[in-house]
């Protein structure tokens, strides 16, 4: 008989920086408009990693919190 092996997705999370970066802005550091942008990417605003985003705190601070739920514990990961 083979050990039993698994896991579960109980749950999930996401994080954004605070920092927006529009087409205006890319517009002051590079020769172009924003009608280029659009038209090449869709994109009118995106967002900006900085300060704590750049690292994996907004990967820690959703585990944190939901340890705090009853029925869950984080447990530590060894990662290769």
């Amino acid at each position: 008989m083979q050990p039993e092996h698994g896991c579960a997705i109980t749950g999930w999370a996401s994080a954004l920086p605070s920092t927006v970066v529009t087409n205006q802005d890319i517009m002051t550091l590079f020769d172009t408009s924003d009608d280029w942008i659009v038209e090449r990417t869709g994109i009118r605003q995106r967002r900006a990693a900085d300060g704590p985003f750049v690292h994996p705190k907004p990967s820690v601070s959703p585990p944190k919190a939901w340890g705090r739920q009853p029925k869950w514990r984080p447990k530590p990961v060894a990662l290769p």
